[in-house]
């Protein structure tokens, strides 16, 4: 049987480990809707550095990293919510997300 390669879990040191702190605790304030998750806001991630008196030179870095790791989650949410779309539409899904359809005018008549 072949080997199939797992992936390794980094272990980050307390420099690194600030960061995903960082995200985790601004992912709270970002907007959510009925079909979308919303980028986490400018504005918190200032309130966050201020809060933790962070200068302003280590700021830039922070305004740096976590844009790109909240880049990355919300492509995963997209490519996750695709694929559930997709199962739901080839009717593997069962009750996933489902596309909008328009409701039919007899449907319609009858929802009233």
């Amino acid at each position: 049987m072949p080997q199939v390669a797992r992936p390794i879990k980094p272990e980050l040191d307390d420099d690194h480990f600030i960061f995903l702190t960082a995200f985790y605790d601004l992912s709270t304030c970002r907007s959510i809707g009925s079909d979308m998750v919303g980028d986490i806001p400018y504005t918190a991630m200032l309130e966050w550095l201020k809060y933790w008196n962070i200068g302003v030179e280590e700021s830039q870095y922070y305004l740096g990293i976590i844009p790109k790791l909240d880049r990355v989650f919300l492509d995963h949410l997209l490519r996750k919510r695709e694929e559930t779309l997709d199962k739901a539409s080839k009717g593997k899904g069962g009750g996933g997300l489902k596309r909008h359809q328009p409701i039919s005018g007899k449907a319609r008549k009858s929802r009233r």
